[in-house]
């Protein structure tokens, strides 16, 4: 018969790590966005990119935004446009 004891502090430090690994390892896959709108911050994450560079690139007109109560917001289909519209094909060689 088994009995109901209680985890040691390893085997409960070792649980831990476990679910914080499995959390990074999904915080790695690639993220499916389903709205329309999205703040800087999650943009800059999501491209890689620092905010500052977000920000240099929809001053220089590369990408539109939207501003609301001095919050800033860009359209998801703008972002996907430009970067269709750039599109980097390596040319064959001849």
């Amino acid at each position: 018969m088994l009995r109901n004891r209680k985890p040691s502090e390893k085997e409960l430090l070792l649980e831990l790590k476990e679910k914080i690994n499995a959390i990074e390892h999904q915080l790695n896959e690639p993220i499916i966005i389903n709205r329309e709108w999205i703040e800087p911050k999650e943009l800059a994450s999501i491209l890689h990119i620092a905010r500052r560079t977000l920000a240099d690139y929809s001053r220089r007109g590369y990408l539109p935004y939207s501003r609301l109560g001095g919050r800033v917001y860009y359209r998801l289909s703008d972002v996907n446009e430009y970067l269709s519209a750039h599109i980097i094909r390596k040319q064959p060689q001849s």
